[in-house]
């Protein structure tokens, strides 16, 4: 009977192990598709200027239209998943513009940065753990990109 409880323990224990390490390595796979997708949508929204400013030597973002190829962006890599993002502008204006899930603009603030930057966060929400005492964190992913001229 004891040889028959230490290995019914043993399975348990083993089976509970490698459920977590199942569920941790989905987390990282979604931890590195998070960072990919948020690079990705820096570089695009970058990319988008005002035309005026940007021929008197000054870079300006264009909110609208860097947001909206910011979610064609999200939808492309990230399919089917709900993600809360937020992204801030700082540019060559002196203002930092904070908005939140598309243009709900949380804050507008004087910018500190020397370069203008494209800022995005992106909350994926609770990882998904079959083990209850796991997962009490969010899956959040920053990521920063500059335009350095010459």
């Amino acid at each position: 009977m004891k040889n028959f409880i230490i290995t019914i323990a043993a399975i348990l224990l083993m089976t509970t192990i490698m459920v977590f390490q199942l569920d941790c390595n989905q987390m990282i796979q979604k931890q590195e598709q998070l960072k990919f997708a948020a690079d990705e949508c820096a570089a695009t929204a970058c990319i988008y200027t005002l035309d005026e400013s940007f021929g008197e030597g000054i870079q300006v973002y264009n909110d609208k239209k860097a947001i909206e190829n910011l979610e064609e962006m999200l939808k492309l890599n990230l399919k089917n998943e709900e993600i809360c993002y937020k992204v801030s502008f700082e540019d060559n204006s002196g203002i930092k513009r904070c908005y939140e899930n598309g243009f709900n603009l949380i804050s507008s603030e004087q910018s500190i940065s020397k370069y203008p930057t494209v800022t995005l966060e992106l909350n994926a929400g609770k990882p998904k753990f079959r083990l209850f005492f796991f997962g009490n964190i969010d899956i959040i992913e920053t990521s920063r990109y500059e335009y350095l001229g010459y």
